[in-house]
């Protein structure tokens, strides 16, 4: 009996050993799931960060490279507007050196007392050039104003005109008249004469043939009549820089047959060999180049450089009244 006790326990503990076993079994398989379930999720927030991290470097990126593209086309486009001021700088300087030995011929021909024409070229019956100056022995002033009209010097010239009851020939250029049309039809209504002096003035492509020549004559004349009106007409012309030398020759008949009066000058200021040249200066250097001519063509110029020539301009019509002479305007 007692055995049979023992016997009975014994398989009660195994049974109860069994028992916990598979509890610490399941435990352990539920502890397990949980961890790799956690396991799991811990990995996808840091797969998750990572990503947006990605993202987020990505972006940065972009925007690094837009922003170095942005900043290469600003670089570019600046390179390229200073290459392009640079040009024009060079083109305005040729011009100016050009015009600057048209005005030195003419100082030339007024030194040995003779006139800043060249008649050669001027033997057409057609061309009026001889018969527009008088020769009856009275002293006779033409002052010219070219390359304008300007906003700022132009309007001043005309008060000084104005204030000494003078009449004055303007050769303005087509591109100047479009920006000051105002200016323009002040110098009309106040009575002076209008001449054509080409419409960009650039040397390069004025005198690159005679088509363009005619071209810029044909788009300023133009341009008059819109402005001034459909009954407006001006024959007179001046060449840029003058009408100097025998390779301009062509030039000028060409512009003859058109019906066309050009004129150049034999007195001038030299306004146009700087920019702010004191008024003295501009004075001494009118009167270097005044012999007396009977027939005086002044050369000088209305940009908004020159405001120093409206300065010096009293100076220059007071001298000549001293001298006798009368004031004109080119027909």
């Amino acid at each position: 009996m007692k055995k049979s006790l023992q016997t009975s326990k014994k398989i009660k503990l195994i049974r109860f050993a069994m028992i916990l076993s598979i509890i610490f079994i399941l435990l352990f398989l539920g502890l397990g799931t949980s961890y790799n379930r956690y396991k799991r999720t811990a990995s996808d927030v840091v797969l998750a960060g990572n990503l947006e991290e990605s993202i987020s470097l990505m972006s940065d990126k972009s925007a690094i490279n837009l922003a170095l593209q942005h900043e290469r086309k600003i670089k570019e486009a600046e390179e390229e507007r200073i290459k392009r001021l640079e040009e024009e700088r060079l083109k305005e300087e040729k011009a100016k050196k050009a015009e600057m030995a048209g005005e030195k011929i003419a100082d030339d021909r007024a030194d040995k007392g003779q006139a800043a024409v060249d008649h050669k070229a001027n033997d057409n019956k057609d061309n009026k050039l001889e018969q527009n100056i008088d020769n009856s022995g009275v002293k006779r002033a033409y002052l010219t104003f070219d390359d304008g009209p300007s906003a700022q010097v132009t309007p001043r010239v005309l008060d000084v005109l104005k204030e000494y009851n003078i009449k004055a020939t303007f050769f303005v250029v087509g591109h100047a008249a479009e920006k000051n049309p105002d200016i323009l039809r002040r110098i009309y209504e106040e009575g002076h004469a209008i001449g054509n002096h080409t419409y960009s003035h650039r040397y390069e492509y004025v005198y690159r043939n005679i088509s363009n020549l005619l071209k810029e004559i044909e788009i300023t004349d133009r341009l008059l009549k819109n402005v001034l009106g459909e009954d407006f007409e001006t024959k007179l012309f001046r060449f840029p820089g003058g009408s100097f030398g025998e390779e301009r020759a062509p030039f000028r008949e060409a512009v003859v047959e058109r019906g066309y009066t050009y004129y150049d000058w034999n007195s001038l200021n030299g306004d146009a060999e700087g920019h702010y040249i004191p008024k003295d200066r501009l004075f001494q250097r009118f009167k270097s180049t005044f012999r007396g001519q009977e027939e005086l063509i002044v050369l000088m110029h209305d940009t908004d450089a020159k405001y120093t020539t409206v300065e010096s301009l009293p100076y220059i019509i007071e001298y000549l009244q001293e001298k006798g002479y009368e004031f004109h305007m080119l027909e």
